[in-house]
């Protein structure tokens, strides 16, 4: 929904994510995990509390999410942004 702040929001895909098998517990950061899911921008929302960060911080250095993010919102990546990256994408696969 519109009217739903942040927090709220990123509480309720933490909770998906533990619904769905995920215990952060139990993981090695940066590892294979079951799910997740990431709030990476909200609208003109920002964030910057030790449990989230609007926008992501990351979020621009990623091809696994720019390559994405240029076919449903090309108005938020620039050209420029790609080829700063280093990728190769075949198919579907971004690696």
């Amino acid at each position: 929904p519109a009217d739903m702040a942040p927090e709220t929001l990123f509480e309720s895909l933490m909770t998906l994510e533990a619904d769905l098998g995920r215990n952060r517990l139990l993981e090695r950061r940066w590892g294979p995990r079951v799910l997740d899911v990431d709030l990476l921008c909200m609208g003109a929302h920002v964030r910057d509390s030790a449990r989230l960060t609007l926008p992501h911080p990351l979020m621009w250095t990623r091809a696994f999410v720019l390559l994405p993010l240029a076919d449903v919102a090309p108005e938020m990546v620039t050209p420029q942004m790609l080829d700063a990256l280093h990728f190769r994408a075949s198919g579907t696969i971004i690696f």
